[in-house]
């Protein structure tokens, strides 16, 4: 038997759920600075079920909301066993022929877990103009686009690996344009996994 749900309260609810995407989103242009963040639009943040499937999204360019998706459905088929899921990891995506639509739109992925359990995805992308590879409109293959990674751990337990963030920056031609990118992808979701948390606990 499906319990109804009070239209009014849901509404509340939904709406609280994309006030928390919205804070993440900021946070991305807030921790980034880049133009194509904050000028551009060029973002997206959002939450999934446990199996991938989207609940909501916050963005810029709606479309990166799928990029987020694959992302995760690798995750879970790629990672579960080995290295394993776990609070806090994030997951670094930026192979268009996994997750995105080229190699600029990089994605990071989090589970969310409550009491033990996955509950949650938090995702967030963004288009980041420097992947160390060929300037724009001199590719004829994708090996020419510069750094290319499927699903890379970037956190672990809700810490940063700097051997892993030395080893994305330092293949771009600007590792700190890069490395804030990334980093505001984390806090985004950072953010987005502790306000979700709270208004789980709020509603029991």
């Amino acid at each position: 038997m499906v319990e109804e749900v009070d239209p009014i309260k849901y509404e509340i609810f939904r709406h609280r759920l994309f006030s928390i995407l919205e804070e993440g989103r900021t946070t991305i242009g807030m921790v980034s600075g880049s133009p194509a963040i904050v000028e551009g639009g060029e973002c997206m943040v959002s939450f999934y079920d446990p199996e991938g499937r989207i609940i909501l999204c916050a963005g810029g360019i709606l479309f990166h909301v799928t990029g987020s998706r694959d992302a995760i459905l690798k995750t879970i088929e790629w990672y579960s066993e080995d290295p394993g899921i776990f609070p806090g990891d994030q997951f670094f995506y930026n192979d268009p022929y996994i997750a995105g639509s080229h190699i600029y739109d990089m994605i990071m992925v989090s589970p969310i877990f409550h009491q033990g359990k996955l509950i949650a995805w938090s995702g967030s992308m963004t288009h980041t103009g420097d992947t160390g590879g060929l300037l724009r409109g001199g590719s004829k293959e994708i090996f020419h686009e510069g750094i290319r990674f499927q699903g890379i751990k970037l956190a672990e337990r809700g810490k940063l690996r700097a051997d892993v963030f030395r080893s994305i920056t330092q293949q771009c031609r600007d590792p700190h344009y890069v490395g804030l990118d990334l980093k505001a992808r984390i806090a985004s979701n950072n953010v987005a996994t502790q306000r979700f948390l709270a208004l789980i606990e709020a509603y029991g």
